[in-house]
């Protein structure tokens, strides 16, 4: 009895010890993950890190819905590039507060339903060349219909919401146009360019006023302007003496004619 005793207790504490191990691993594990899921998903386009290895458990990627056509792959495209905006518009502080979070939940639904059609896309591709099997063809493909003209609507909706975030946005940087606008011709209106031309103007006078007198006490002469003044003033007047010489000899000329 006593050696049974002693096995069944160490059979316990072994079993406890792998219990504690187990859990320390997993914790660790827990711990690990939760510190990489912020830093592990900052990466380029073109490869997954690890929360993105199961499309759907996360994160959807645009490229997670290539294998459903163009057309699906385009409205996956402006589902995001719309959360996106919601997310980052400049009018996102006049918004009700919920409205980014609603949005991302309603984009989140319509790609988990767009998900959920790849095998119903496969079936329906597979249906189409079976010519006994037509009616189960046009249930699966107006099943998924349906899910389509949904997700086709909710983008529109979608579009609408974001239209009317640009609109806003553009409203509040044409106001803030506006304010810069007055504030400028505020400051410039306080400039009193009349008084400054006004003093500007005596400057000149007064300086030539004190050369003039400078000059005058100093006798050093005129100024070469004042020289070319006062020839251009003694060429008048030769010119007029020599014009009036002029007339005077026309006049004779037409005396003896």
């Amino acid at each position: 009895m006593g050696g049974i005793a002693c096995e069944t207790g160490l059979t316990a504490m072994l079993a406890a010890s792998l219990g504690v191990v187990a859990i320390g691993c997993a914790t660790f594990a827990a711990v690990v993950n939760a510190a990489c899921f912020g830093t592990d998903h900052v990466h380029d386009w073109h490869w997954r890190c690890r929360v993105e290895q199961r499309p759907g458990e996360f994160f959807y990627r645009t490229n997670d819905f290539a294998s459903l056509g163009s057309a699906v792959r385009g409205i996956v495209g402006g589902l995001l590039d719309s959360v996106h905006q919601l997310h980052t518009t400049p009018a996102r502080a006049w918004l009700p507060v919920g409205v980014p979070r609603e949005a991302h939940l309603v984009v989140w639904e319509v790609l988990c339903c767009l998900d959920r059609t790849r095998t119903a896309r496969v079936v329906a591709d597979q249906l189409r060349g079976d010519h006994e099997a037509t009616a189960f063809a046009t249930q699966v493909d107006e099943a998924i219909a349906v899910i389509d003209d949904a997700v086709g609507e909710a983008l529109w909706y979608l579009h609408d919401t974001v239209t009317l975030a640009q609109a806003w946005t553009t409203k509040l940087a044409y106001v803030d146009l506006e304010t810069r606008v007055q504030d400028t011709l505020s400051s410039l209106r306080n400039c009193d360019v009349a008084r400054i031309a006004a003093a500007a103007e005596v400057l000149p006078q007064n300086v030539f006023a004190f050369i003039t007198a400078a000059r005058d006490v100093t006798g050093t002469g005129l100024f070469p302007w004042e020289k070319a003044e006062a020839f251009s003033s003694a060429a008048l007047d030769f010119g007029g003496d020599a014009r009036t010489d002029t007339d005077e000899d026309d006049a004779c000329h037409g005396g003896f004619s």
